[in-house]
């Protein structure tokens, strides 16, 4: 395994260790990531911007990042499978009662899930040079993650901030069962496609708070925030981090995001076509995590 990181890191993070050949460049730079890839069979493209302060930087990152690594792999020769890490985003928001299919029209609600999707159809016109495979997963979770960190916080001063629905629904998918969706795909000798990737069950928000409140040992209760007080600390510190160095994480698009009423996702295609389903359940899941987190001293 090659992976090419990127030249402005100063240390190779969670990659040392590991068994694995590291290459910095640019991936702007067509000719050094052409050069990086030569004698690889396949490419995971998983960089992406999943932050930033303005509209076109979502789509430089993730749009004209993802055209230059495309061309640098049918350039490179050898490349005979193309595997893009896209995003429930792309598709957005669907009905409790109708989870989102690889057919579901595409409507999404935030620059980044826009960008996702532009660069989907990016992938989709170098489908003559190598087998393209579009992977869609909802929210990751797992060791290393921040997000579901808060969560625990916030769940172990028995508090739980709520905001939109009380009944949204939430698909997700265990990082290592990611890990794995991906290394069937590229196993596979299926024609390029696209998947969503993801439990086959949706769970409710509330539901997975109160599996981490067992875990915790914790009673948590709900601190909800009415949504014009949420659009307005958002708009505030979205102003706050034109003068930071780097953006804010809550945002009016995070806004869109958190206050959407269901983000679920059918993986009947990827089971039916590939036989790929989960393992790790949310309980597992995230007493997997939170472990991870005690020995870190993350929590």
């Amino acid at each position: 395994m090659r992976c090419l990181v990127r030249t402005g890191r100063t240390s190779l993070g969670w990659l040392d260790g590991t068994p694995v050949e590291a290459v910095r460049v640019a991936l702007t730079d067509q000719s050094g990531v052409k050069k990086a890839l030569e004698g690889c069979d396949a490419v995971i493209h998983i960089a992406g911007v999943t932050r930033a302060k303005r509209r076109r930087d979502f789509f430089r990152g993730n749009v004209d990042v993802t055209k230059t690594i495309l061309a640098a792999s049918r350039d490179a020769g050898s490349i005979q499978t193309f595997c893009f890490i896209s995003s429930l985003t792309a598709t957005g928001p669907s009905p409790a009662s109708s989870p989102a299919t690889e057919e579901t029209p595409c409507h999404p609600i935030t620059a980044y899930g826009t960008s996702k999707l532009e660069a989907e159809r990016m992938c989709r016109t170098y489908e003559d040079a190598f087998r393209v495979i579009i992977l869609r997963p909802p929210a990751v979770y797992g060791p290393r993650d921040g997000d579901i960190l808060q969560m625990f916080r916030w769940i172990k001063h028995g508090l739980v901030p709520t905001m939109g629905p009380a009944d949204k629904m939430l698909s997700l998918i265990y990082v290592v069962d990611l890990a794995r969706a991906i290394v069937s795909v590229l196993q596979s000798g299926s024609a390029g496609s696209t998947y969503f990737v993801a439990d086959r069950n949706p769970y409710f928000a509330s539901e997975l708070v109160n599996i981490a409140a067992d875990l915790l040992g914790k009673k948590a209760r709900n601190l909800r925030i009415p949504t014009p007080v949420v659009y307005s600390v958002a708009a505030i510190t979205q102003a706050v981090s034109w003068f930071l160095p780097r953006p804010s994480i809550i945002n009016i698009d995070k806004v869109r995001d958190l206050l959407a009423a269901h983000w679920t996702c059918s993986a009947e295609k990827i089971h039916r076509e590939l036989g790929f389903a989960t393992e790790v359940g949310p309980r597992e899941g995230l007493a997997r995590t939170l472990t991870w987190y005690r020995n870190q001293g993350w929590l």
